[in-house]
Parts: structure tokens; sequence; C-alpha cells
């Protein structure tokens, strides 16, 4: 594959969704509530317009009759579509944030509604993986960063989950460990498939901006094992354990994001010049990078987490809106908007 190529995103339908929920949650733990609301209320307009706007563009197929070939489909085509999950994941927890500061009982429902149908849209997402995995196993040229995707999609429900426990006092703990953990082994073993993959291809050949989600599946695991740990009927042992392995997973996350961030920049200034479509990733990777900060340092009282939790979330509403000034400016001087109103 060129080199060129690399440029192009990976086919991730929620991906602004996520970026704009995860900038939302930033905001609110800023205080900034005025945008947070908005943000969280562009994010929910996002959620509904994609599919509706997927449905129109595609009306005559889909008036077709359709047979789903699953069986010549490789692991790596069903990476993106987690993104669906996580991003209605994403906005079902800050849903629950505003409906419990507000005291909102209709945002809550629709909260837990959102819930659910990420948990199902989970379990119907990772079969075809897995199942593609188990027919065709694993090409590891083919691994991205994009592949992180299916532990943040798990480790996504799981935060929403206890966010949402947290205002309506419900008896989902054992979902919000399960979450964390069955997310954290999964982090692990992709971790591992990309460690083999870029010793053997390097970064080349596959959409480079994905890549930025290793390191905020790191931050989103050890947000997930911090909403684990707040359950208190927990042994002591078991405090102690998921407090550790949150800490392996933050330092994970911190020891990723500055190589990452310095061979991001170097990448989009020297070889993609801000040409293509705007990458989401770096966006929703450092809100939840921040978010995990800022509950780390709250549960285990070290400083320096909380102040680099509060500089990556300036950087993420930072991204948020340089990414949408992108997109907005590649369009108009593409002649988007006048191709579309012609």
């Amino acid at each position: 594959m060129k080199r060129k190529a690399d440029c192009k995103p990976t086919a991730m339908p929620y991906a602004v969704v996520m970026a704009t929920g995860g900038t939302a949650s930033v905001a609110a733990a800023a205080n900034y509530w005025l945008l947070a609301a908005t943000l969280l209320t562009l994010a929910c307009l996002q959620a509904v317009y994609i599919p509706l706007a997927w449905f129109w563009l595609r009306r005559r197929f889909l008036s077709m009759p359709q047979i789903p070939n699953f069986a010549g489909r490789s692991a790596d085509q069903y990476v993106g579509a987690h993104t669906i999950p996580l991003g209605l994941a994403v906005v079902s927890s800050g849903m629950a944030f505003f409906a419990h500061v507000e005291g909102m009982t209709a945002l809550l429902g629709l909260a837990e509604f959102l819930l659910a149908l990420s948990w199902l849209l989970v379990l119907l997402c990772a079969a075809p993986f897995f199942l593609a995995v188990y027919r065709f196993g694993i090409s590891l040229e083919r691994v991205s960063g994009a592949w992180f995707l299916v532990p943040a999609a798990v480790l996504g429900a799981g935060v929403a989950t206890g966010d949402v426990l947290a205002s309506t006092q419900s008896d989902w703990n054992l979902v919000v460990v399960a979450g964390a953990l069955l997310g954290g082994i999964l982090y692990v073993a992709i971790a591992f498939l990309a460690a083999l993959r870029i010793r053997r291809f390097g970064l080349h050949g596959v959409p480079q901006a994905p890549w930025w989600i290793a390191m905020g599946c790191a931050g989103f695991a050890a947000l997930a094992l911090g909403h684990a740990w707040a359950w208190q009927d927990l042994t002591p042992v078991a405090h102690h354990a998921l407090a550790m392995l949150m800490l392996l997973a933050e330092i994970l996350a911190i020891v990723l994001f500055f190589p990452i961030a310095f061979r991001s920049a170097i990448f989009l200034f020297r070889d993609c010049a801000f040409r293509n479509p705007v990458a989401w990733p770096p966006t929703f990777s450092t809100s939840v990078f921040a978010l995990s900060c800022l509950q780390s340092a709250s549960i285990l009282s070290i400083p320096a987490f909380h102040c680099l939790g509060i500089v990556a979330g300036s950087f993420a509403l930072l991204f948020w809106f340089a990414s949408i000034f992108w997109e907005l400016w590649r369009r108009v001087t593409a002649g988007y908007f006048a191709k579309e109103i012609r």
C-alpha cells in the first residue's frame, strides 16, 4: 500500500459522536456547563442524523433483496462498527450525569435505554468480529490501531453502566466490574497483536490516526477500573488489586500519549497536509485520557495526574474545535456545499 493512502481514515461511522460526547464529558468535568450541554446535545443529534443519512443515501439499494455476506470478510473489516455502541455508551454516560445533576427523570430513562442498546450492539458487533478471527485467523499486516475499538466498546459500556448506576442506585455493580475486567483482557490481547504487527511491519500500510485509540483505550481501561473500584461491597484485597490495575493502565496511557502525539504531528504536517477528511480518534482518545487522569487522581490522591488531566482536557477541547474547523474548511475549499446546493 502506498504511503499516501495512510492518510485516509478507517470507516468509523460514530467516530464524531464519540469525540463530541467525550468532549462534552470533559467540559462538564471542567464545570463548563453550557458548553457541555451544547456538545452533548450535538452528539445526540449526530447519533440520530448519521443513520438517517445512511439510509437516505442508500434507499435505492435497500429496496432490493439483500443477502448479508459474512463468509469472505476478514476481522479488520468489522472493527469500525464498534464505534456505534461506543458512541451510544458515551452519550448515555453524559445523559446520566446531566439527569443526576438536574434531576431530569425522562433524561435518565433515555440514558438507560441507550445503555441497554449499547450493550446489545456490543454483542452484535463482537460476534462477527470473533467469528471472522475463528474462521480466517489473524493477519498481522491488517492489524491497526482501529482494532482497539473492540475492547474500547466493552470498556465504554462498562463506564456508562457505572455512570447510570450512580444516578439510579441500581444493582449493576457486577456488570461494571465484568466490563472493566473483560475490556482490560481484550486490550492486552489486542496490544500484543499490535506490538507484533509494529515489530514486523512498522506503522505504515494502515491508517495512522486510529493508533491514537491505543492510548485512549488504555485510559478507558483506567476509567472503567476506577468505576469498578467504587463498588463498596468489594473486599480490601479486591479494592487494592483494582487500584493497582488502574494505575498500570494509566501509566501505559501516559507512556503511549507522548510518542503518538509527536509522530502524529509529524505525519499530519508532512504527509497529509490536512487535505483529507478529519480524523476524530485523537479528540476522543484525549478526552477519555483526561477523564481517566482526573479519576485516577481522585482515587489514588496523586496531584500530578490531576494536572495532567486538566492539560489533556484542554487539548481535547482544542482538538474538537480544530477538527470542526478543519472539516468545514476542507469542504468549503473543495466546493462541497456548492455541489450539495446544486
